[in-house]
């Protein structure tokens, strides 16, 4: 079925001594703009710079989330993390989200021109579950892997937060951080 689409039925039984009876029709539209919540792995895994470091004033991660890992094709709206403890509770992010066909990475991948700015602002981050809304939501096409790139450009350091993460078999995340100057997502292996 496709999302927001209206579809017309017919529905018979069909008996094993072969009588059935007569046909009902009807109507309905599916309602859903996308597939829902996507929660990928299991969260037990402790670690301080995904999605990004604020130990340092400022800071890029990736990281690569295949089709599989996705499910199917989405409208994604919003983002979550876990935070294990929440010492810095406001940061200034930028958060992109990119297809690639990517399917490790070695080190930062530059972003390019399919990359979409989902979020620019203050990051409200509080211990346990929290969610940034993006301020304008991204079309995944359910074929290509995803980059997720969180860029700090607070400008200034605090205590460490740490979140849930899962770990995986192979690279699906890089990271830089420093105290500056800032980083350009677009130019960020330079």
């Amino acid at each position: 079925l496709m999302p927001t689409t209206n579809y017309d039925i017919r529905v018979r039984t069909n008996c094993d001594d072969g009588s059935n009876s007569a046909w009902l029709t009807g109507d309905f539209r599916t309602v859903c703009l996308s597939g829902g919540n996507v929660d990928i792995g299991d969260g037990t895994t402790t670690y301080s710079s995904i999605p990004v470091s604020n130990y340092y004033n400022y800071a890029i991660s990736e990281q690569l989330f295949t089709a599989s890992e996705l499910g199917g094709s989405n409208t994604f709206s919003s983002i979550s993390f876990n935070c294990q403890n929440a010492n810095a509770t406001s940061r200034s992010w930028d958060i992109y989200l990119m297809p690639t066909t990517l399917t490790s990475l070695s080190g930062l991948v530059n972003i390019d021109n399919s990359a979409v700015k989902g979020f620019s602002g203050t990051a409200s981050i509080s211990s346990g579950w929290f969610t940034i809304n993006f301020d304008s939501a991204f079309v995944y096409d359910g074929t290509t892997n995803l980059m997720l790139i969180v860029d700090d450009n607070t400008g200034s350091y605090s205590s460490t937060n740490n979140y849930n993460c899962h770990s995986l078999t192979g690279a699906t995340s890089a990271r830089i951080y420093s105290d500056g100057p800032d980083y350009d997502p677009y130019q960020a292996t330079s």
